[in-house]
């Protein structure tokens, strides 16, 4: 799993990088939106996909990162063959087994600081969730506009939108300014720009 996280990681860097020399600035913005996306896809498929051998030093990541994680916290071969517990004084044996084998194994404690992360991101997540319903269900200034909702707020949180609920309060905003930050949630919710996030949130 430490393996699949790992080129999973790399191809999303690679993905990002990208996207920030040459795609950030432009207004492509159905475009970026579909890289961004495959480039998340990419990352949970590449890891499971064999190419035939075109280069000279394709797989070599692939094999770094294996031999790097399968490598074991035990005697190095050379003295494993060339010497033997007489060899060594007592004390020396017992500080190489102690070092061998008494410390725990380093990517287990990657694996469990990645299980914590993802335990912590997932309940985030979960209150976001139980946030954005707890304020739907309890606002009683809701108005339909469309297929949108809008829930009017009083407080001075920032516009937002999420599935068909558009999020604002009317009394911070110049009606001018009201009806273009309304337009402007208004395209997100058309284009499902919520399921772009919730895709991000759920890989991250």
């Amino acid at each position: 799993m430490i393996i699949l996280a790992i080129k999973a990681s790399l191809v999303i860097v690679l993905f990002w990088v990208f996207y920030k020399l040459l795609l950030e600035s432009e207004s492509y913005y159905t475009a970026n939106r579909f890289f961004l996306l495959a480039g998340i896809m990419l990352a949970f498929l590449l890891p499971y996909t064999s190419l035939p051998p075109l280069a000279q030093f394709q797989g070599s990541v692939d094999q770094s990162i294996t031999s790097l994680v399968h490598a074991d916290a035990t005697l190095p071969s050379s003295m494993a063959r060339n010497s033997s517990p007489a060899t060594h004084s007592s004390g020396d044996v017992q500080d190489i087994e102690r070092g061998a084998f008494s410390k725990p194994h380093w990517f287990k404690v990657i694996m469990l600081i990645y299980l914590f992360g993802v335990l912590v991101l997932g309940i985030n997540l979960l209150i976001q969730f139980i946030a954005i319903t707890r304020q739907v269900l309890s606002s009683k200034d809701k108005i339909r506009d469309g297929r949108t909702t809008l829930v009017l707020l009083s407080g001075t949180d920032e516009p937002c939108s999420f599935f068909r609920y558009i999020f604002i309060n009317p009394a911070r905003y110049e009606p001018d300014t009201y009806e273009q930050i309304l337009t402007h949630e208004k395209i997100h919710v058309a284009k499902r720009h919520w399921l772009d996030l919730l895709i991000s949130e759920i890989a991250v």
